[in-house]
This record gives structure tokens, sequence and C-alpha cells, in this order.
């Protein structure tokens, strides 16, 4: 049997306003990429088969057009650093951001993902007395994913 399972240590989050040059992301504890979905659309019509029973099925096709979807993730929360400002500023701001995120695949080797998208969500969570502090994030995705071998 051959386990062919990758482990999640050495992802990285990459992130600058648009057009400007990519950044890593510090401290970051999990991160879930984006997954595009496509919508179904009814095309029954009057003129639909109907099936043995005398019932007419819905007709289906799959739209063209898709939502790319949106990212998430949590990072380890220091109030007043750099990258909380970045974040707060990403969230509070109206500015379009270039994301790359990286992910490790087999042989140590990683896949890359680029693409462009709004801060939707940066928040920080409670502070327990025992624990780390950390933020959540989520980024809605626009436009085109595209995804590679790093080099």
């Amino acid at each position: 049997m051959t386990i062919a399972a990758v482990p999640n240590i050495g992802a990285q989050l990459w992130m600058a306003k648009h057009g400007q040059a990519l950044v890593r992301v510090s401290e970051l504890v999990s991160l879930k990429t984006p997954n595009p979905s496509h919508s179904i659309l009814d095309v029954t019509t009057h003129d639909s088969p109907a099936d043995a029973a005398g019932g007419v099925p819905m007709e289906k096709i799959k739209e063209v057009v898709y939502d790319p979807g949106q990212a998430s993730g949590t990072i380890n929360y220091v109030a007043g650093s750099a990258n909380d400002d970045a974040w707060i500023e990403g969230r509070d701001g109206p500015d379009l951001y270039d994301f790359k995120f990286v992910v490790p695949t087999t042989g140590g080797a990683t896949e890359q993902m680029l693409c462009s998208g709004y801060i939707l969500a940066y928040e920080p969570q409670d502070k327990p007395v025992r624990g780390v502090q950390v933020a959540n994030f989520t980024i809605e995705i626009t436009g085109v994913i595209t995804q590679s071998a790093v080099a």
C-alpha cells in the first residue's frame, strides 16, 4: 500500500496591494485555499421530454461563469505589528490585493496559486487565559486563479 499523504507544514501566504511586490504573511497558523464552484442552470421548457411515467425531469446545464470562491485562515495575532496593520488596512480599505498561496506537495515540492481579491474580514479572536492570541481572515477572490508548480 502506498501512502501519498502530504503534511501541511510549510504552507505560505503572500499578499500585497494589486500591482505591488508580494510580501510573505508571517505567523500563518492555518490556510484554506480558494475552491471555485459553478452553478447549475435550469433549462427545462414546455417542450422538455417526459419520462416513462409521464413526469418531466428538469434539464440542466453547467453555467460557464463561476465563482472563484474565498480563501481563509488564521494567523498569530500581534496587535500593532506590521502584519496586523496590513490586514486592517486591507479590510477597511477599497483596494484590490494580489495573493500567492503556496502549499507543499509530494517529495518536498510545492504548488502555488496566484490570484487577486478583497480582504473581507480580519477578526482578532478571544483572548483566553491559556493559549495564544490569533486572528482569522477571509479573502473574496475575484478573477482567474493560476495554479502551477514552484521551480
